[in-house]
């Protein structure tokens, strides 16, 4: 049998191309939600066991549960008028009322790198989010992105920057508001545009990106490790003690 002449150089052409393509891979940053940001911020070590290696897999608890449950709940009492479940009977004056400047309901806004609107799932999609009501004036010079909250009043910039960067890509001539309403609380969190949350939002995102393309996520302890964390294979985890 004849030996076929190997061309060494092909080899270690194909070998860098390889190991190029898998550096690409794993630098090329996903698109990135409120959740998956908030996550980064809150610690990089789960982060990168969330979204990158999978290591932690996603199980809806009960509360989630619930909260997309009434989700689910207005959003069809507002597309389709389908009666509210009995402890949504108290919103519905409130719904009502916000009927009636319905832009949308469970509206899909996403933006690209250079923060210009795209199509939810673009591929050039860099942030995007979900907004549970869009209510608008007859002009659209005011524009006020409403999310329901069934659990405790919390700190919710990094969801509020996000709507807010989005909504102005969508409207760009408007005045965007966030509110937050948190339902069993009886409370309420409101935010206006300034322009200052992108610089916020900026800054994050390319910490993120700097992340990915050093392969480097690094973990942040805090008082939630040793009870709430999933993150086995983290050091600070309290369940490996």
């Amino acid at each position: 049998m004849k030996l076929k002449k190997i061309y060494w150089d092909d080899i270690v052409a194909d070998e860098i191309e390889h190991q190029a393509t898998k550096r690409l891979a794993r630098t090329s940053m996903m698109t990135q939600s409120p959740t998956s940001l908030q996550t980064f911020l809150t610690c990089p070590k789960q982060y990168h066991a969330k979204y990158i290696t999978k290591e932690v897999k996603f199980e809806q608890n009960d509360h989630a549960t619930f909260g997309d449950l009434v989700h689910k709940s207005i959003e069809n009492y507002l597309k389709h008028q389908e009666p509210l479940p009995t402890i949504l009977h108290d919103l519905q004056p409130t719904l009502d009322k916000m009927g009636q400047v319905l832009f949308g309901a469970e509206t899909k806004l996403a933006v690209d790198k250079q923060g210009q609107a795209v199509d939810f799932f673009a591929k050039t999609a860099y942030q995007r989010c979900i907004v549970d009501a869009i209510l608008t004036n007859d002009d659209q010079s005011v524009v006020v992105c409403v999310d329901w909250k069934t659990g405790k009043k919390r700190d919710a910039r990094t969801q509020h920057d996000f709507i807010k960067k989005c909504a102005k890509a969508k409207f760009p001539n408007a005045k965007i508001v966030t509110l937050f309403l948190y339902f069993f609380v009886g409370e309420y969190d409101r935010q206006e545009y300034t322009g200052q949350e992108l610089i916020t939002l900026d800054r994050n995102m390319a910490n993120l990106a700097s992340a990915y393309a050093n392969d480097l996520f690094q973990p942040r302890p805090s008082g939630l490790c040793g009870k709430w964390c999933d993150v086995l294979s983290c050091p600070y985890n309290g369940k490996n003690k």
